[in-house]
């Protein structure tokens, strides 16, 4: 039987950690009516302002692989969530903002989500963290820098 590397048991306790985290967010984001995939579209349209965000600008941020900003848009927008505004300039653009509604969600969830980040990394020290974040910063920089070596 051949020993598993080093690396990939990092590998594996980082998918652990990461699914265990999700699955505890992805429950609490539930439990006000939307998915971790909706959060994530309001989040984003969020951190964008008062302009909100053109639909290909919301696909290309999407943290998930899953090209739907779309679909995911279309259902909250049928929440009251969202509301979609044409460009001005250019009617081929469509910009996605948050309703009062959608900001109010924000809001409501955002005080609780940071305590639950809080308590997830309670058992690490801010130096601990900071090395941590440095250190998956520089995988994500290199795994850019692979994907575009590969194309």
């Amino acid at each position: 039987m051949q020993k598993i590397i080093f690396e990939k048991e990092v590998f594996l306790n980082l998918v652990s950690t990461y699914n265990r985290q999700v699955n505890e967010i992805s429950i609490f984001i539930e439990s006000f009516g939307i998915t971790i995939n909706q959060f994530d579209v309001l989040d984003i349209i969020r951190q964008a302002g008062n302009g909100g965000l053109s639909l290909s600008n919301l696909g290309k941020k999407l943290r998930t692989r899953k090209p739907d900003s779309t679909r995911i848009v279309d259902r909250l927008e049928s929440s009251g969530l969202v509301i979609r505004e044409r460009d001005t300039k250019d009617r081929r653009v469509v910009f996605v903002n948050l309703t009062k509604k959608g900001s109010e969600l924000m809001e409501e969830i955002y005080p609780l989500l940071n305590e639950i980040h809080k308590n997830q990394f309670s058992s690490f020290s801010r130096d601990e963290l900071e090395a941590f974040n440095k250190l998956l910063i520089k995988d994500k920089d290199n795994s850019i820098t692979r994907n575009e070596v590969n194309k």
